[in-house]
């Protein structure tokens, strides 16, 4: 389950710098595909499948309690994103886009911190 860790580890470090680097092409590939049911979608599951993940790994990690925390964060937020419609879903899309805009290269930053923190953890 580690090499799991590991890869979702690397793909935030990869969408982190992304971010980054090219924060325009990034908000404006989620501005493009938000306002479909199918990028919803795709966002609930992957906050539960993270947030199962995380909790599932969170014994073997070096961190057990902050990982079980990111976990159920993430579950909750994928819960709460499937129970909204699809309308006000793309409102808070786009209310998260012009909140962090400002901020795009330090989120992404953060994102890149993170995901070096979940690949440290595993180790």
């Amino acid at each position: 389950m580690a090499y799991l860790i590991v890869f979702v580890g690397a793909v935030f470090m990869a969408l982190g710098l992304f971010i980054t680097i090219r924060p325009d092409v990034s908000f404006e590939l989620i501005r493009k595909y938000a306002m479909s049911m199918q990028f919803k979608v795709i966002n609930v599951l992957l906050g539960l499948m993270i947030g199962i993940l995380f909790i599932s790994f969170a014994e073997e990690s070096k961190y057990p309690a902050v990982f079980t925390i990111i976990g159920m964060i993430a579950i909750v937020k994928g819960m709460v994103r499937g129970l909204i419609g699809l309308s006000d879903f793309q409102d808070l899309v786009s209310w998260y886009l012009k909140a962090i805009r400002p901020f795009a290269r330090a989120m992404g930053l953060l994102v890149v911190g993170f995901g070096g923190f979940i690949i440290h953890a595993a180790q």
